[in-house]
Formats: C-alpha cells, sequence, structure tokens
C-alpha cells in the first residue's frame, strides 16, 4: 500500500470522530468522489445508520489518477495525533476559539482532524517544528570567519531550493526540494524535504484491475547554521557521500559567494578532558545539568585488564572500548589513567537533569549524536564551556 493508514482503515475509529467535522472533511475532497471510476458516493449527512465500513474500506484501498490530495491529508491528520506530536495539537487548541472537547479515549484523532479543517497550514508547521528538534547525529562543519551580522533573506532560501533542485536532478533523483526556514534565537534552521527516486506501486482496484502510481518516498534533512559559533550543523537521512559535501558548497555559495566558507575540520576535542580528567565534568551548583558520568571509552591505546574487570563484573572491556557503569568510580580502583589509554577515539556521556538522564555519543572528529531539543541546547553548551566543542 502506498498510504498505510492504520486509524481511517477502520470503521470503529471512524466512528469515534465528530460526525460533522468527518463530514466537513470529506466535502473538501468532494472532486476525489466525483470521478467515474470511484463506485463510493459521498455521504450528504453523516447520520446514526451511516456505514463506516463502506469508508474504512475507501481509505484502505485508495484509487486515483496521480491526484492524492486527501491521502495526504488523512495520512498528515494520522501523523499528528500520534504520541510524539498529539501534545502539541492539544496546546495549540487550549488557545485556539474553535476548541471542540472530545473523550479523552478518542481527543488525539479528532483533535488533528479539527486543526485541519480550521488551519490545515498551522498543522503542517506543528510538524515542522517537531520534526526540526528529530536528528539525533549531527555533522559540525565550521566556517573560517564569517560574517557574523549575515541576516539570512528570502532569496537565499528561493536559491538554495534552485541549486539542491539542479544537484538532485542531476544525480538523477528529480526536483521538488521544499526547504523551511526558521530563526530560533541565535540560531537559523533550515528543514529540507528531499524526495528519493520515483518509485512504481500497484495496488487492486474495485474493479481487481491493477492500478499503479509513481510516487517519492519523503525524507527531511536538517541544516543548522549558528553564526555566532561560526558553523553548519548537518542532520543528514540515508546520507550519500556526495550528500555530505553538497550542503557546506551550497550555503558557502549562497550566502557568501565563495564556495569554502566552510570546512570539515575537526571541532570535537577530548584534550582538556584527559588533562583534567573528573575535573573537566564538574556541574556548577544551581544550573539545569546535575550531573555528567563517563560510561564508555573508546581509545587507539588499550591497557586495562580484562579478566580483572570481567571478574569484578564492573563492565565489559572489548578490543578498543571500555565499559563500565561510572568510568571515573572504578578508574582509581583500577589504577586506569586517561592518558595512559591514548588518544580517545568517542565516549558515551549521561547527562543529568536532577532525576532525569539524557545519553551523548561524542566522536572525535566532526560528529555527536543527541536531539537538539530544550535540554540538547543545554548539553550543547556545556559541551562549549566545557572545551569538548573547540571554537573556530
Amino acid at each position: 500500500m502506498i498510504y498505510n493508514l492504520r486509524q481511517f482503515s477502520k470503521p470503529e475509529v471512524l466512528k469515534s470522530l465528530n460526525p460533522d467535522n468527518l463530514l466537513a472533511f470529506l466535502s473538501k475532497f468532494s472532486e476525489y468522489f466525483r470521478t467515474k471510476e470511484k463506485s463510493y458516493h459521498l455521504p450528504i449527512v453523516i447520520a446514526e445508520n451511516f456505514n463506516y465500513d463502506e469508508l474504512a474500506e475507501e481509505f484502505s484501498n485508495p484509487v486515483f489518477d496521480g491526484v492524492t490530495d486527501m491521502f495526504d491529508a488523512l495520512e498528515l491528520i494520522e501523523s499528528m495525533s500520534r504520541p510524539k506530536f498529539a501534545p502539541f495539537v492539544l496546546d495549540y487548541l487550549d488557545d485556539a476559539p474553535y476548541k471542540q472537547d472530545f473523550t479523552p479515549e478518542h481527543a488525539a484523532l479528532n483533535n488533528a482532524l479539527l486543526v485541519y479543517l480550521k488551519d490545515p497550514i498551522q498543522l503542517v508547521k506543528i510538524r515542522e517544528s517537531i520534526q526540526i528538534e528529530n536528528p539525533h547525529n549531527y555533522t559540525i562543519v565550521k566556517g573560517k570567519k564569517l560574517d557574523k551580522t549575515l541576516k539570512i533573506q528570502d532569496e537565499f532560501v528561493s536559491e538554495l531550493k534552485r541549486r539542491l533542485d539542479d544537484i538532485y536532478e542531476g544525480k538523477k533523483f528529480g526536483r521538488g526540494i521544499q526547504i523551511k526556514h526558521y530563526s530560533v534565537q541565535d540560531e537559523e534552521f533550515f528543514l529540507i524535504r528531499k524526495g528519493l527516486p520515483h518509485t512504481y506501486q500497484a495496488t487492486i482496484g474495485k474493479d481487481l484491475s491493477t492500478v499503479g502510481i509513481y510516487f517519492r518516498p519523503e525524507q527531511f534533512d536538517v541544516v543548522i547554521y549558528s553564526p555566532q559559533k561560526n558553523e553548519l550543523k548537518l542532520a543528514i537521512s540515508n546520507a550519500r557521500k556526495w550528500m555530505k559535501n553538497v550542503y557546506p558548497i551550497t550555503f558557502s555559495e549562497v550566502f557568501f559567494g565563495t564556495p569554502d566558507a566552510f570546512e570539515e575540520k575537526r571541532c570535537l576535542s577530548f584534550t582538556d578532558f584527559q588533562e583534567l580528567g573528573e575535573d573537566a565534568l564538574k556541574c556548577p551548583p544551581g544550573e539545569p545539568i546535575t550531573n555528567v558520568v563517563v560510561t564508555e571509552i573508546v581509545s587507539q591505546k588499550f591497557l586495562c585488564e580484562e579478566n580483572l574487570l570481567e571478574k569484578n563484573g564492573l563492565g565489559i572491556c572489548m578490543e578498543q572500548s571500555i565499559k563500565l557503569d561510572n568510568f571515573f568510580l572504578h578508574a582509581r580502583q583500577f589504577n586506569l589513567s586517561l592518558k595512559a589509554l591514548g588518544e580517545i577515539i568517542a565516549m558515551k556521556l549521561i547527562f543529568y537533569f536532577g532525576r532525569e538522564k539524557r545519553t551523548v555519543m561524542l566522536k572525535n572528529g566532526n560528529g555527536y549524536g543527541f536531539k537538539l531539543d530544550s535540554r540538547g541546547l543545554l548539553i550543547e553548551k556545556w559541551l562549549y564551556d566545557h572545551g569538548f566543542i573547540v571554537n573556530a
């Protein structure tokens, strides 16, 4: 199936929707039901005896001639009713003049449908704002003394789209790049929707004939330009090698008129950590981050006694990796020295926010993995302040 509608394909779920809102939704796409190929007819009213099984069957087996608007809308509404998005939709509705009350077990889908009917663009914006925070792994690309006063203009976004469309078309991906730009505090966020190569999907029509459609699976990349930090942060979905080079060069040309304003040099460092040891992890009292613990270190030079660690049940020593519940808690007991480990390649840390925690993986180079939500931004600031991320 092209559209895997897990909720709208169930009669009992459709029955839980506000009937007036459901009818209003169907009426928005009346043209879909007018085509000759459709045996399902648009209802005039949804009464108690309404046949929800037929409508669920219609949503389960889409048949169309290239126009997918209704099913795109259904997919959007379903996605925004999931636990990840539903609280944000409810927050928006709390201040909306058209808010309606629904039973708790059916509220999420009803709320998403209501916002779509009243303000579909807002529903898309809510999803985009959350997608920007989705990536967990970023590559940092530092700039060469960039102009920190640069203001991002609308024509910059249009030019980025044009150039990326040309590049993706040249790589046989076709055109169709979409870019949304947001300014958040001192950073510029770019949500880039890229279409993958066209895919053919066959499905069975109502007359049992084979119906096919070409469609493009979507993926989203996030690029964050930080003028004060002099860097680009890149989160690329299913990245090919050429994709990792495209964004720094394209953004450099559009923003600064030169292809080499950004360079991929090492910007994560464990030098201060190896010099200061546990002191490098200290958290001032009263700060949101209350404690930082190292649980894994990967190094070039491995100098620990595997049997000793395993015998005491303190963790696992792999070929080039030391895994402990708390590295420094046991380092003194086993006389493990950071400097003796040689160059650290990667390490895993746990950041505590009171009782809650967040795991972060750092790699010696220009990549790190954690979600850049509000707490992720606090972690990033901590990494700058403690010398793990080196300013250009």
